[in-house]
C-alpha cells in the first residue's frame, strides 16, 4: 500500500515541479538567547516570505520543530515543510484533504489528510508511515481529522476525529494506535468546533445541541470540566487556545451575538468549566484565531475585523499591543525558542517575525 501511495505522490510532485514555491529570502539573524520577555513579543521584526506559487490556497495548518530549523504548513491540496538555515523548500507533497500539521519533540512530523501520515524524522523526505484504525465493523474513520497534537510525555500524536468524534492515541515508536475511544466521548458527540492543547493533553468541545462547553483529559478520555452558563444556541463561539493562567491551564475562546451586535466577550474558563475572566471588546464582527508561546503565558490573537494581530499576557483587560500582520492570517504559531512567529495567510503566503531577545 505504501508502495503504491508513493508512486503516486511522486507523479504528483513530477506534475507540480514547475511550480515550486517560492522563496522570498532576506537576511536571517539567529540567537540561542531563549530569555525572550512578553514585552519583546511587541517589538516584531519581519523575517522572510514563503509562497505556495500554485495552489495559492489558505494556510490552514502551520508548525516548527523542536529545532526550529523547519517550518512545516499545510494547504489543501498539499504538504510544504521549508529549511529556515537554508532557507528554501526542503520538501513537498501533494496530500489532499490536508489540514493540520504536529511536529514531535524528535522533529517527527504528522499531517492530517484524508488520512494520518507519520514522518519519523522530518529530515527524510521518504522516511513515512501511514496509521490507521483496525478494519472492523464500526471501526471511525481516520479521514475527517479535526484536530491533531503532540504528546511529549507519552511521545503520540493525538487526534479527534469529526465525523465519528473519536479520540485516539497513535504511538511513533510502534507506528500504530495506542488508546482509542471507539464510541467518541460523550462530550465530543456531535461537537462541531474542537481543540486540542499542544501538548495534546486537553481536548475542549463546544457541543451545540446541549449548549455546552467542556474540556477533557484525552490520555484517559475522562471529562474534566463542562460549563452550560455559555449560550451556545444564540452566539458565535470559537474556541481559541489553551493558556496558562497563574500558572494554571485555562481555555480561552471567543463569543458574540449573532444578532450581529458590535460587541464581542472573550473567556478564559479554568479546566472545571467555572468563567475566571471575561472582557468585552468592540471590535464588530470577529474571527479569532489564537497561538500561545512557549510558556503558554503569550498569547497572540488574530481578529479579522480590523486584520491586525494583538498580543496578550494572562490579563485580558487590554492587549500590550497590536501589529499590522501584512496579510489576512489563517493560521500562527511560535517557534519552541520564543524567537519566532510564523503567520499564514488566506492567499498562500507563510510570514515569519523574529522576537527580539533581552538585552
Amino acid at each position: 500500500m505504501k508502495q503504491i501511495a508513493m508512486i503516486l505522490i511522486t507523479i504528483m510532485i513530477v506534475a507540480i515541479a514547475a511550480g515550486k514555491p517560492t522563496v522570498y529570502v532576506s537576511e536571517m539573524q539567529t540567537t540561542d538567547d531563549n530569555d525572550i520577555s512578553i514585552e519583546n513579543v511587541c517589538d516584531l521584526i519581519f523575517k522572510d516570505e514563503v509562497t505556495a506559487a500554485v495552489a495559492q490556497e489558505s494556510i490552514l495548518s502551520i508548525d516548527f520543530d523542536q529545532t526550529g530549523r523547519y517550518l512545516a504548513f499545510a494547504q489543501l491540496d498539499r504538504l510544504i515543510v521549508w529549511d529556515i538555515h537554508s532557507n528554501q523548500v526542503h520538501f513537498q507533497l501533494p496530500l489532499f484533504g490536508g489540514n493540520s500539521v504536529a511536529f514531535g519533540s524528535q522533529s517527527e512530523l504528522a499531517v492530517a489528510a484524508f488520512g494520518l501520515y507519520i514522518w519519523p524524522n522530518v529530515a527524510e523526505q521518504n522516511d513515512w508511515f501511514e496509521v490507521s484504525y483496525e478494519q472492523r465493523a464500526g471501526a471511525p474513520s481516520i479521514q475527517s481529522i479535526k484536530a491533531l497534537s503532540y504528546d511529549p510525555e507519552t511521545n503520540e500524536f493525538v487526534t479527534l476525529e469529526g465525523r465519528d468524534y473519536a479520540l485516539a492515541r497513535w504511538s511513533i515508536s510502534d507506528q500504530r494506535l495506542s488508546f482509542e475511544d471507539h464510541e467518541g466521548p460523550e462530550l465530543f458527540s456531535e461537537a462541531l468546533p474542537v481543540l486540542l492543547n499542544d501538548e495534546g493533553s486537553l481536548a475542549a468541545a463546544i457541543q451545540l445541541h446541549r449548549n455546552g462547553v467542556g474540556v477533557i483529559d484525552t490520555r484517559t478520555g475522562n471529562v474534566i470540566g463542562v460549563n452550560t452558563a455559555l449560550d451556545t444556541f444564540s452566539s458565535a463561539m470559537r474556541l481559541l487556545t489553551f493558556i496558562n493562567v497563574e500558572g494554571e491551564p485555562s481555555l480561552v475562546l471567543s463569543v458574540q451575538d449573532r444578532s450581529g451586535a458590535a460587541q464581542s466577550t472573550i473567556y478564559v474558563l479554568n479546566l472545571a468549566g467555572e468563567i475566571i475572566q471575561g472582557i468585552d471588546y468592540d471590535f464588530g464582527t470577529i474571527w479569532w484565531l489564537g497561538a500561545t508561546d512557549r510558556t503558554n503565558e503569550i498569547l497572540a490573537l488574530w481578529n479579522v475585523s480590523d486584520e491586525r494581530l494583538y498580543f496578550f499576557g494572562d490579563d485580558f483587560a487590554s492587549p500590550l499591543c497590536s501589529i499590522d500582520a501584512g496579510h489576512s492570517v489563517t493560521s500562527l504559531t511560535f517557534s519552541p525558542d520564543g524567537t519566532m512567529l510564523a503567520t499564514g495567510s488566506e492567499d498562500g503566503t507563510v510570514r515569519l517575525w523574529g522576537i527580539p531577545a533581552d538585552g
